[in-house]
């Protein structure tokens, strides 16, 4: 799949289903319930994008803008379809949405389990991108879940200040 095929765009209720698909075939993904991506295509989707290609939907990044923190953006979910793994579309999806902010928002968050390369790498390869500030700990621990869960490692990448004032460039 050619890149420039594909179309980047904010999420609505009717690609819930199809979010919810996509994270169902990520095996490295928490699975959420249908009502979960439904009020997130609702209530979140000016910070949160998906890419299509068609009708087909090939990825999807979810985010938010922290409450008690208005100038970080927290990733909540990045998933990209198999057949397009290894693409850089995950990426590009991170990319887009990071540029479409502005400079407002100065810094990002995610949380990933540290085995997880390929959320691991994206994140590294944006702190390169962005030349930004890497601070990373562990958020939460297995012992802060009722049921078997790996423990949740926050990496922060922060906008050095000359960045912030120079701002983003919008595509």
């Amino acid at each position: 799949m050619i890149q420039s095929e594909i179309r980047f765009e904010h999420p609505s209720v009717v690609d819930a289903k199809s979010l919810f698909r996509l994270a169902a075939c990520n095996d490295n993904l928490d699975l959420y319930p249908e009502y979960f991506y439904l009020v997130w295509a609702r209530d979140f989707r000016k910070t949160s994008l998906v890419a299509k290609s068609g009708d087909r939907l090939l990825g999807y990044i979810l985010a938010y803008i922290r409450p008690d923190d208005n100038r970080t953006l927290f990733l909540w979910q990045i998933a990209v379809d198999p057949s397009v793994r290894s693409s850089g579309l995950g990426f590009s999806l991170v990319k887009k949405l990071i540029d479409s902010v502005g400079e407002d928002v100065s810094a990002f968050e995610a949380t990933i389990d540290v085995c997880n390369d390929a959320a691991y790498n994206t994140l590294t390869s944006l702190a390169k991108q962005y030349e930004t500030n890497v601070s990373q700990k562990d958020l939460f621990l297995e012992s802060d879940f009722i049921s078997s869960h790996h423990k949740e490692t926050l990496i922060r990448l922060e906008r050095k200040k000359e960045l912030v004032n120079e701002g983003v460039e919008q595509e």
